[in-house]
């Protein structure tokens, strides 16, 4: 099957410029009422301490570095050239 990516793309222009209300904002025109609407937020408090949870090893990740690093400076350290291929294809397929 192929793809005209034109077609598939169909960005033709409106055929009109007027700009419709939703019922909402007619709505809120025409009520009468003092109070604020409601509006939508998100709080990012957290941020800095989430990032500096993830940014931080634990001490499992230290010590499986530590025993990686020495395998392979002792030359002990062997690899499945068929599963690091394996992996990388599926990491690729997955967007990674």
């Amino acid at each position: 099957m192929k793809i005209d990516e034109r077609k598939a793309l169909n960005t033709q222009k409106p055929q009109s410029e007027k700009v419709y209300e939703t019922k909402a904002e007619v709505s809120s025109k025409t009520a009468k009422s003092s109070s604020p609407a409601p509006q939508d937020g998100v709080a990012l408090q957290g941020q800095d301490q989430l990032r500096a949870l993830a940014m931080t090893p634990s001490a499992e990740d230290t010590s499986r570095v530590a025993s990686l690093t020495q395998l392979v400076q002792s030359g002990q350290y062997h690899m499945d050239p068929v599963a690091l291929s394996g992996a990388m294809v599926a990491a690729m397929l997955k967007g990674y």
